[in-house]
């Protein structure tokens, strides 16, 4: 797994509702608990998603600044555990600089991780199988135990 990278995104500016393309690659085929952010500020939606680019909305209250995408991501021990790029999960360990695929992870879009005693957690967000539709919201939290 590669981290992703954002290379260029247009248009250069715009209003809250307007869509912007963000190319660059390493993204995965779908929108698996990443969120894309516009100077902090969450996108409120993910028009569509590819391995090389997002279309995304500009939220409100937005200001010029830097875009960013997140996957979902927590820490466990020495390895960082990052969920992105379809219905998977990947360890880091950079004491090997080496990435490994780890068990299934359910397709949801805009959710968040975290870690508690050496578990990490999935919280799901909106939408499900592929779908964009904030009006769907996912009331699943998901026990990631590494190893397992």
């Amino acid at each position: 797994m590669k981290p992703a990278e954002i290379s260029s995104f247009a248009p250069a500016k715009g209003a809250a509702g307007n869509l912007v393309n963000i190319i660059g690659k390493n993204f995965g085929e779908d929108s698996l608990l990443a969120t894309v952010s516009f100077n902090g500020k969450q996108a409120p939606r993910i028009i569509s998603y590819a391995d090389t680019l997002i279309t995304a909305e500009v939220p409100s209250g937005s200001t010029t600044g830097k875009i960013s995408f997140s996957p979902a991501s927590f820490v466990i021990g020495n390895k960082g555990y990052v969920a992105g790029g379809g219905e998977e999960c990947w360890a880091y360990d950079p004491a090997t600089d080496n990435w490994t695929k780890q068990a299934f992870i359910r397709n949801i879009i805009a959710g968040r991780a975290f870690a508690i005693n050496n578990k990490g957690y999935f919280l799901t967000g909106a939408g499900g199988g592929g779908s964009t539709n904030s009006n769907y919201l996912n009331k699943e939290v998901w026990e990631f135990t590494p190893g397992n």
